[in-house]
């Protein structure tokens, strides 16, 4: 949360833990940030609601950073494996982003750094 103008915590792989509670913990670390040196913080537990959350509070010339999955085409959820691709997803909410503005030349920029 340092020096950014947001910061949207959500879930990565929470297996059989509480994502609330893997939130909460991250939630408590961005709290220890003092004010002046941080934005926002956001908390969304869905990670494709927050990555859409992110790209729309996005202006030009922001940078969108969306780590922890990487190459992932699987969010694990209590043992259950489900189709996530941060990729697509970031894709989708970029384009849903630029339809709604119309200035593809105006479009912030994006990266995902993941490691995975």
């Amino acid at each position: 949360a340092r020096l950014s103008d947001t910061a949207v915590l959500t879930s990565d792989n929470p297996r059989s833990e509480d994502p609330l509670a893997i939130l909460a913990a991250m939630l408590s670390g961005a709290a220890e940030v003092p004010v002046h040196e941080r934005g926002d913080v956001l908390v969304d537990a869905d990670r494709a609601s927050a990555i859409a959350a992110a790209v729309a509070r996005a202006e030009p010339g922001d940078t969108v950073l969306v780590a922890g999955k990487g190459h992932e085409q699987g969010q694990d959820i209590h043992g259950v494996v489900r189709p996530f691709d941060d990729r697509k997803v970031l894709h989708d909410a970029i384009e849903r982003s630029l339809g709604r503005s119309g200035a593809a030349d105006r479009a912030p920029h994006h990266e995902n750094n993941s490691q995975g």
